[in-house]
């Protein structure tokens, strides 16, 4: 732990040392049981690490707003590129980039960031140019985990350096809000896999957005997707395994045996262990239990009722912490009145202000290394993207649209609008030849 800490200028922040001592003092939590509301599972790589490898609920929800932010790929969006070379350099984008923006968009919900590294035939740690043409370009997404402690304040308000387990901090910071670009004179270079990246090759993503002072204990980056809702997630769990056992031992035989404790004392229990269990067998072979005249043979049932209901509001607690419809995370439909419609749109407003604004800053960078390097032209200034519309339009309504775009289309084209080349264009472009 640094003995001293530069202070931020800054009355609402003050002295950030009793923050960081708290932090170092608590550590990490060491499983999700043993969480509490003082230690962060964000910094607990292992923890998250088994529970992606284990749990198909955590993949769901951290996956599924990222696949659907992307799905379709782009729509390319420049006046200075013509219609066919948007469209390869759109197909070029789901074949280069878009699983590396998937990826890095799944481990900055996870991990609270990551970044995606642009690897070429020269060495990481030499400065990469976007510009330069025809050059081999691929891309390879990792972990917060993976780029050194640094990475995730350089373009935020703060750089961090390790020095014998120490957390030095060199601060310049103008506002609590840091807008302000932020001076500072260390500048290293990434670390991945034990080989220096140079910075311009770098592209990070951050999770969960987290306030200053929590910041300082990610080093920079943001908070885990599951750190929300951990809570909620576990009381899931513990009741699926709850009801698991409840199933596995729905049916006890209870079996009143005369004179059960002199054969006990008497040092035959190994006897009387074996009779039962040869009953049982038989009672399974021929669906009856033969036991002796003085003896008594019973069978309990458990019950689940209530369970459903206890399932359902946990299930309800977890979809409103990650602010997912409850048909797209636990697969339920629409019940009562409701076509699910509004659920959907509420789930399509949470990927449009929360996924996709994240994802805007990476996908443009490929897109624009990806002209350079693939199509070999220099990436317009006005070169950009649209993400498609999230909205699902039932098939009579997407036809009436069609329709309708080809019907202006025609219109714009005998009335000498667009030429024949740009007429076929359009309709290409649009799916509707």
């Amino acid at each position: 732990m640094a003995k001293k800490l530069i202070k931020i200028d800054n009355g609402a922040l003050n002295d950030l040392s009793h923050t960081l001592t708290d932090v170092n003092r608590r550590g990490t939590a060491q499983s999700l049981n043993e969480s509490t509301n003082y230690q962060y599972l964000t910094l607990n790589e292992i923890l998250l690490l088994n529970q992606w490898n284990k749990k198909g609920l955590l993949r769901t929800f951290v996956c599924l707003p990222v696949d659907d932010a992307l799905k379709g790929g782009v729509k390319i969006t420049s006046e200075t590129l013509d219609d066919e070379t948007k469209k390869k350099l759109e197909s070029i984008f789901i074949k280069d980039g878009l699983p590396h923006i998937q990826e890095l968009g799944y481990w900055a919900r996870l991990f609270g960031g990551g970044g995606l590294i642009t690897l070429t035939d020269e060495d990481l740690n030499k400065p990469f140019d976007k510009k330069k043409l025809n050059q081999e370009v691929s891309f390879m997404a990792v972990d917060r985990w993976r780029l050194n402690a640094r990475a995730g304040f350089d373009k935020d308000f703060v750089q961090v350096a390790y020095s014998n387990n120490a957390l030095n901090l060199t601060l310049d910071a103008k506002s609590v809000n840091h807008n302000s670009r932020i001076k500072s004179s260390y500048t290293p270079v990434g670390i991945v896999n034990g080989k220096p990246v140079d910075n311009s090759r770098i592209n990070t993503m951050m999770g969960d957005v987290a306030p200053l002072i929590t910041r300082q204990a990610l080093s920079g980056w943001g908070l885990s997707i599951y750190e929300k809702v951990a809570e909620d997630f576990d009381t899931y769990e513990k009741t699926m395994t709850l009801i698991h056992d409840l199933l596995k031992e729905g049916k006890v035989n209870i079996i009143k045996v005369d004179r059960l404790m002199d054969s006990l004392r008497a040092g035959q229990f190994d006897d009387v262990i074996k009779v039962f269990t040869q009953m049982t067998y038989l009672k399974k072979q021929i669906n009856t239990m033969i036991i002796d005249g003085k003896d008594d043979y019973q069978q309990t049932q458990s019950t689940l009722t209530g369970y459903g209901e206890a399932i359902q509001s946990i299930m309800t607690r977890i979809s409103a912490s990650l602010r997912m419809t409850s048909s797209k995370l636990f697969g339920i439909g629409a019940s009562g009145f409701s076509n699910g419609e509004d659920n959907i749109e509420n789930y399509n407003s949470m990927v449009n202000s929360t996924v996709r604004p994240k994802l805007r800053e990476p996908i443009q960078e490929v897109i624009e290394i990806l002209c350079a390097s693939d199509l070999g032209i220099v990436p317009p200034e006005d070169l950009s993207f649209e993400y498609h519309s999230l909205r699902e339009i039932p098939p009579k309504e997407q036809e009436e649209m069609d329709t309708s775009l080809f019907n202006r289309f025609k219109a714009l084209h005998e009335e000498g609008i667009l030429s024949d080349v740009e007429y076929k264009d359009k309709l290409e472009r649009n799916n509707l030849l």
